[in-house]
């Protein structure tokens, strides 16, 4: 007689307790002796059955149980049907299960076909026409072995093969690197943009259009550079998407995003010099700091930095004029000094005042009077075209304390002195030996 392995009622172990009403996914069945089924909807669910549900699976059994109770599971769950689950099964169904398996045996034997059983109220008809006997049975995933006289061999299980997949496979980490343009002989580290306050509007040089900078950047990700997701500049978070146009404020100047290839992960900058730096101790520098999220990760910081040569003033020779026999003349040496970008220029000191033909008199702020002394010989004796001079040294400084010294000199020029011509009037002696002079003087 044959033998039905794992069959669906036993006395212990195999006792049938419910049947799988609803099913999503991978569900799996563990028996006692370790035997591994998959789950289809109506298959037989037994005691001490371990039903384990994947990623992606969930089930729902009712179970045979005069108040049939229902259990649903979710995904990844872990549960051992026990008493402590189902309960008490009803006698009805182990009954009804046991005649079955007597009648499936006994038609195997006999070699009846088709095999003529009850449908399930969920199943199909037992059998079908079309000429051919139709073997309909619902699958409970059992392993049944018959004999029947003849050699038979167990069912032999074949699985599609495994792929595996590393749930804690590592995301590839972004990087960012800086490829500057306009590099200066005093870099900041490696790889710094320069920049001059001459180029400024107020400064020394100001249509040289060396406040300009200009460079690249690079994006990649081993992930592909679609997996990045933004950029942050400054502290300031732009979508990759939004890069291309993107204006980050500096310190000193704009950083401007003039374009970015999706293709090679090239974005092109522009940086403009907008105000002059404060001239502080080392170099003054406008930086900004670059990082890229793919959404997980971020990358270690780039930074791109621009040094900012510092426009410095000049102080202008000054010239003034007084002629012989004039008193005094005034000015200001400011008034003709440059200060470049930093504005406004000051005064610092008069280096040198003693003055040789006259006195020298400072009124404050770069201004001063200069009294000549008419009565000096060498003033005295000056003749048309001739001078003499006076140099007087001061210094002059910027509004970050960048400072310049230059000379003042006065010079003074000669005049013809005036001729003294007299005149006698001969008609003035009296006969008598009386003179009465009358004289004519005439200035030349």
């Amino acid at each position: 007689m044959g033998e039905i392995k794992n069959p669906a009622t036993s006395e212990v172990g195999h006792q049938v307790t419910g049947k799988v009403a609803i099913l999503y996914g991978t569900v799996k069945a563990i028996s006692p002796d370790g035997t591994v089924r998959i789950l289809q909807l109506n298959s037989l669910v037994f005691a001490d059955d371990r039903i384990i549900t994947g990623d992606d699976g969930s089930i729902s059994i009712v179970f045979d149980t005069p108040t049939h109770i229902q259990l649903d599971l979710g995904r990844v769950s872990d549960v051992v049907i026990d008493e402590d689950v189902y309960g008490v099964v009803s006698p009805g169904v182990s009954a009804e299960a046991s005649a079955e398996k007597e009648a499936i045996q006994k038609a195997l034997l006999a070699g009846d076909q088709p095999l003529e059983l009850d449908a399930t109220a969920a199943g199909i008809e037992a059998s079908s026409g079309g000429g051919h006997p139709v073997f309909v049975v619902t699958p409970d995933w059992s392993e049944v072995t018959p004999e029947s006289g003849a050699e038979t061999q167990g069912i032999t299980w074949g699985l599609a093969e495994a792929q595996t997949y590393d749930a804690n496979q590592e995301n590839s980490i972004p990087t960012i690197t800086v490829d500057t343009g306009n590099e200066g002989s005093g870099n900041i580290g490696d790889g710094a943009d320069v920049v001059s306050e001459s180029g400024l509007a107020t400064g020394s040089h100001a249509d040289d259009n060396t406040e300009f900078a200009y460079g690249t950047f690079t994006v990649s990700d081993p992930d592909g550079l679609a997996d990045i997701q933004s950029i942050t500049i400054n502290g300031t978070t732009i979508p990759i998407g939004s890069l291309q146009g993107a204006v980050i404020h500096g310190t000193n100047g704009d950083l401007t995003i003039t374009s970015y290839n999706s293709t090679t992960g090239v974005a092109e900058y522009t940086y403009e010099l907008k105000t002059p730096a404060t001239d502080g101790p080392g170099t003054e520098a406008d930086v900004f700091q670059l990082t890229i999220s793919d959404g997980t990760d971020t990358s270690a910081p780039a930074t791109i930095t621009f040094e900012i040569d510092d426009d410095v003033p000049t102080a202008v020779i000054d010239n003034n004029i007084i002629l012989e026999n004039t008193t005094t003349i005034e000015g200001n040496v400011l008034a003709n000094d440059l200060p470049g970008a930093d504005t406004p220029a000051t005064f610092v000191s008069w280096n040198s005042t003693a003055a040789t033909y006259g006195t020298f008199i400072d009124t404050g702020n770069g201004t001063y009077t200069y009294v000549l002394d008419n009565a000096n010989p060498a003033v005295h004796g000056l003749a048309a075209g001739q001078s003499l001079t006076e140099n007087l040294s001061y210094t002059m400084q910027d509004a970050d304390g960048d400072q310049s010294t230059t000379i003042l000199t006065i010079t003074i020029e000669g005049t013809n002195d005036q001729k003294v011509s007299i005149a006698v009037d001969p008609a003035a002696v009296a006969e008598d030996g009386t003179t009465n002079l009358t004289y004519t003087v005439t200035l030349d």
